[in-house]
C-alpha cells in the first residue's frame, strides 16, 4: 500500500506543479517514516503489546499520508485518489481484524468527505455517502477474512502444541486420551469418546478422563444415532449434522496413510462444521497420534528384541558351559576306567571289570541322551520332529532309567504295561524328570507307572522341598532354568514338547514333602493324530 501511495505522490509532483508539490513531498516523507518505523520495529520489538502500540502509530501515519495524497489530488481537480483509502482499510484489516478495519474505514470515509467539503465547497450528497459505504463494505469483508485466517492460524498453532504433547507420550491410553481432549477443545465440543474397531464391530474404549468431560451421565456412544446407525468410517473424517435434540458430531479416524483406522475419536460439536483447513489440521493431528502409537509399538518391539538378544547371549554362554560340564562328568568316568583297564587289568577282578564296563555304558547312555536332547531341541525349533511309534513295554523303559540312575530311585506301579509311543524319546522324557528330581530334590525318588482309563500315567516324585509359585509359572518354558547357574532349563522344556508330541500332557503337583511330575499320554494313538 505504501509503495502505491508513494508512486502516486511522485506522479502528483511531476504533473501537479507547485500547488501539489509541497503536500506531496510531505506525504513521501511520512511514508518514508512509516517504512523506517516498520524496519526498526521488526528488529527491536520483542513483545506483542509493544508491537501493537507501534503498529497503531504507524497505521495513523499511513492514514494521514494517504489523506494528504487525496488532498493533493483534490487540489489538482482529481477526486479519484480516494480509492487509495481502500488500501489503508485492507492494511487495517490485516493488523486489527474486523473491528480495526471498520474503524479505519469509518474514519477514512468521514475524513475524505470532510476534505471534499473543504476543497470543493459543497455537494457532499450521495457520492461521499457511497464512498463511505464502499470503505465500510471493504473493511467488513477484509476484516472477516482476516479474522478467519487468524482463527485458522491459532488452530494450527494449537494443533502443533497438541501434536508435541501427544508425541511425547508412550502409553496407549495417554495418547488416545490426549488426542480426544485436544480435538474436543479445538472444536469447542461438549464431550469426546474414543472407539476401537474389532472384528465384532465398534466398541468404546474406556478412558474415564475423556468420557466424563462435559457430560454428567456419559450419554450414548457418539458413533451411533437414535436409529443405531454408525456414523464413523475407518478411512476419512466424517461430519454428521444434528437434527432436533441430536448434536452435531464429528468422527476422526486415527490412522496412517493408506491404512484403515483401529481407533476413531467421536466429538459432539456445539458450533458449525469446521472449515476445510481446520479439518486438515485435525487429520494431521490424528495422523501424528497414529505415528505415536506406531512408534510406541516399534520401541516396545525393539526393546523386547534387545532384551531377548541379551538374554540369548547370556544363555548361550550358560549353555556352552553347562554342556561342557555335562560332557566332562561322564567322560571323566570313561577316561578313568580306560586308564585302569589299560594299566592294571591283571590286578582287577573279573567282577570289577564287569562293573566298570557297566559304568562306562551308563555314562555313554548319558552322553547319548544329552546329544539327543540337543538334536530334538533343534528339531522342535524348526518343527521337524517326527515320532517313530511302536508298541513299547513300559517296564523296559523304567528299568533302564533306574539302572542308569542308581539305588536312589525306586520303581513302583503296575507291571506289564504297554503303550504306543516313540520308545527312545519316552525313555528320555522319564530320564530327564528323574535326573531333575535327583539334582534338585531329595531321595528317595519314586518312579511309578499306572493306567487311568485309556491314559498311561508316569509319576516321578522326590522328597525335597518342592517348588515355589514363581518357579512353577515358567517351569516348562525354554531356558527357564531353576536358579541353578549350571542349568539352562532345557530338560523340562524338551519333556513338555515330547509329551505334547505324543498327544499327552505333563504337570507339576506339589507333594508333601517334595515335588511330583506326572506324565499322561494315550495308550493308543487315535487315527489322524499328530506325529511330529
Amino acid at each position: 500500500m505504501r509503495w502505491s501511495a508513494a508512486a502516486l505522490a511522485a506522479g502528483q509532483i511531476l504533473v501537479g506543479g507547485p500547488v501539489a508539490a509541497a503536500p506531496t513531498v510531505v506525504i513521501i516523507a511520512l511514508l518514508a517514516v512509516v517504512g523506517l518505523g516498520v524496519a526498526v520495529a521488526d528488529r527491536r520489538l520483542n513483545t506483542a503489546v509493544a508491537w501493537r502500540q507501534v503498529s497503531a502509530v504507524l497505521m495513523a501515519v499511513d492514514l494521514l499520508a494517504t489523506l494528504g495524497l487525496v488532498l493533493a489530488g483534490l487540489l489538482q481537480g482529481n477526486d479519484e485518489l480516494w480509492v487509495l483509502l481502500v488500501l489503508v482499510v485492507l492494511a487495517a484489516a490485516l493488523r486489527y481484524r474486523i473491528r480495526g478495519a471498520l474503524a479505519v474505514a469509518l474514519g477514512a470515509g468521514l475524513a475524505n468527505g470532510l476534505l471534499e467539503l473543504l476543497v470543493n465547497g459543497g455537494e457532499p450528497g450521495p457520492v461521499i455517502v457511497g464512498r463511505l459505504l464502499v470503505l465500510l463494505v471493504v473493511g467488513g469483508f477484509a476484516g472477516s477474512i482476516a479474522r478467519e485466517l487468524d482463527v485458522e492460524r491459532r488452530l494450527y498453532q494449537r494443533m502443533a502444541e497438541a501434536s508435541q504433547d501427544i508425541v511425547a507420550k508412550r502409553d496407549e491410553d495417554a495418547i488416545l486420551g490426549a488426542l480426544a481432549r485436544h480435538v474436543k477443545d479445538a472444536l469447542d465440543g461438549s464431550r469426546a469418546t474414543v472407539h476401537r474397531y474389532t472384528l465384532a464391530g465398534w466398541e468404546e474404549v474406556q478412558l474415564p478422563d475423556v468420557l466424563s468431560v462435559g457430560s454428567a451421565d456419559g450419554g450414548p456412544p457418539l458413533l451411533t444415532d437414535e436409529e443405531g446407525g454408525v456414523s464413523a468410517t475407518l478411512h476419512r473424517l466424517t461430519w454428521q449434522q444434528g437434527s432436533g435434540r441430536q448434536p452435531n458430531r464429528l468422527t476422526l479416524p486415527i490412522r496412517l496413510p493408506e491404512r484403515p483406522a483401529e481407533y476413531v475419536v467421536a466429538v459432539e460439536v456445539t458450533g458449525p462444521r469446521p472449515s476445510a483447513l481446520a479439518e486438515g489440521a485435525l487429520l494431521a493431528l490424528a495422523e501424528s497420534s497414529a505415528v505415536s502409537l506406531a512408534t510406541r509399538d516399534l520401541i516396545r518391539h525393539q526393546e523386547a528384541s534387545n532384551r531377548r538378544l541379551e538374554r540369548l547371549e547370556a544363555l548361550r554362554t550358560r549353555f556352552v558351559a553347562t554342556v561342557a560340564h555335562d560332557l566332562r562328568s561322564p567322560l571323566t568316568t570313561v577316561k578313568g576306567v580306560a586308564r585302569i583297564l589299560r594299566g592294571r587289568r591283571e590286578q582287577v577282578a573279573p567282577e570289577q571289570v564287569d562293573a566298570m564296563l557297566a559304568s562306562v555304558e551308563r555314562q555313554a547312555n548319558r552322553l547319548n541322551r544329552l546329544a539327543d536332547d540337543l538334536l530334538d531341541a533343534a528339531r522342535l525349533d524348526s518343527d521337524a520332529l517326527e515320532l517313530k511309534l511302536t508298541d513299547v513295554a513300559i517296564d523296559d523303559i523304567l528299568r533302564s532309567v533306574v539302572d542308569d540312575a542308581g539305588d536312589e530311585v525306586e520303581l513302583l506301579g503296575t507291571p506289564g504295561l504297554v503303550v504306543e509311543a516313540d520308545g527312545p524319546r519316552l525313555e528320555r522324557v522319564v530320564w530327564n524328570l528323574v535326573t531333575n528330581a535327583l539334582k534338585y530334590g531329595r531321595p528317595p525318588v519314586h518312579l511309578c507307572a499306572e493306567t487311568d482309563g485309556d491314559q498311561l500315567t508316569i509319576s516321578v516324585r522326590d522328597h525335597g522341598r518342592g517348588l515355589g509359585p514363581e518357579q512353577v509359572e515358567n517351569l516348562f518354558q525354554d531356558f527357564a532354568g531353576s536358579g541353578d547357574p549350571d542349568s539352562v532349563g532345557l530338560g523340562l522344556a524338551i519333556v513338555w514338547e515330547l509329551v505334547e508330541a505324543h498327544g499327552g500332557r505333563v504337570e507339576y503337583r506339589p507333594a508333601d514333602p517334595g515335588a511330583d511330575f506326572v506324565i499322561s499320554i494315550p495308550r493308543e494313538r487315535t487315527p489322524g493324530g499328530s506325529d511330529r
